[in-house]
């Protein structure tokens, strides 16, 4: 968007009316038209200084465009102003991303119901891919297994020396471990005590106090 916007729900079909058919064929051809900006969106190919750019190669006006995604909404929503080239930016805190280093999308609460069933679905999900790898690092490492069998999951061992150290250090994402020799010690995340140790020597860091 050229500027933030904020989009409204769309009304609720009028159960009385028969015009239901009408309005899906509306929404079907609004998505056919937004589709070759999606498209050329996702071509690595493809660069745009501006969002007018974009939309002059699709044969599409901006004033169009606005309205094709307003009507598409189904919630209140906060649409931040980007460039094309920043499409794929969360939003963010310039102050709070150098804090925290590490992936944020920070949002603007429009909906209080929408919020609580966000933060309840995302604290009671379940570590399904941790959980499954960990059942095979103790399938593998059972007594009836073969010495190579140990040697092939040495990150098991690990695994349960550090957890007697310090109980609380999670190890690095699934995708990451399966890349990993079984050698390679490295396969914990990095706790807050050493990221405060290996701050940058700045002035601006001298007064940061874990």
């Amino acid at each position: 968007m050229a500027k933030t916007i904020i989009t409204r729900p769309r009304p609720p079909p009028d159960t009385d009316s028969d015009d239901g058919g009408e309005k899906n064929e509306s929404e079907t051809y609004t998505k056919s038209k937004l589709q070759p900006v999606w498209d050329l969106l996702n071509d690595e190919t493809q660069h745009f200084d501006s969002i007018t750019q974009l939309l002059e190669t699709v044969g599409m006006t901006y004033k169009d465009y606005k309205e094709s995604v307003k009507s598409l909404s189904t919630s209140s929503l906060v649409i931040i102003e980007h460039e094309p080239k920043d499409c794929w930016v969360n939003g963010y805190n310039p102050l709070l991303l150098r804090a925290w280093d590490a992936n944020m999308d920070i949002q603007f609460i429009l909906n209080p119901y929408n919020c609580i069933m966000y933060i309840l679905s995302y604290i009671s999900k379940a570590e399904h891919e941790m959980s499954d790898y960990l059942k095979q690092v103790m399938k593998d490492m059972c007594p009836s297994s073969s010495e190579s069998k140990i040697n092939e999951t040495g990150h098991a061992g690990l695994f349960q020396k550090q957890r007697d150290d310090n109980a609380v250090q999670m190890s690095l994402p699934m995708k990451c471990l399966q890349d990993k020799d079984p050698d390679d010690e490295n396969v914990w995340m990095t706790e807050l005590a050493e990221k405060y140790m290996a701050r940058p020597n700045t002035p601006e860091f001298e007064n940061v106090y874990g």
